[in-house]
């Protein structure tokens, strides 16, 4: 039989997997997803923005306060899908410069800066091509 210090043991181990499964788990967005949110929340705001048209003399300041709300909520999901598709498309470019910044920490003192040119190539090529993959879409002036 089960002490009760043995079974509140085991919840707590169980509660505590459960919180480090939940915190583990990949809960960011792929790119086509983050894409979809931002998308999505355009559509938001710009539905948030037409209820503006819709307020005339006849409404109160309670529907001019609903509309304003509504905006700034749908304004507030705006930002923060914004942000999502920036992190996801960024994030390969910190993952590449990580690794560049690790390839040069590892060269010897004693290395020539040719040999140690040549040992990052790999890295300075894969900072580059994420750099390009992440922003190739972008129309820039």
């Amino acid at each position: 039989m089960l002490s009760k210090w043995t079974f509140l043991g085991l919840g707590l181990l169980i509660a505590i997997v459960a919180v480090v499964s939940y915190a583990c788990g990949d809960d960011e967005p792929s790119e086509a997803e983050a894409v979809a949110q931002l998308c999505a929340d355009l559509d938001t705001l710009q539905s948030a923005d037409a209820a503006f048209d819709d307020i005339g003399a006849d409404s109160t300041v309670d529907e001019l306060d609903d509309a304003k709300a509504a905006y700034s909520d749908a304004l507030d999901d705006v930002v923060s899908s914004a942000q999502d598709v920036a992190d996801v498309r960024t994030q390969p470019i910190e993952d590449a410069y990580d690794d560049l910044d690790q390839a040069i920490s590892d060269i010897p003192g004693d290395a020539t800066l040719l040999e140690g040119l040549a040992s990052i190539e790999p890295q300075l090529a894969a900072v580059d091509a994420a750099y390009a993959s992440a922003f190739s879409s972008l129309d820039c002036p």
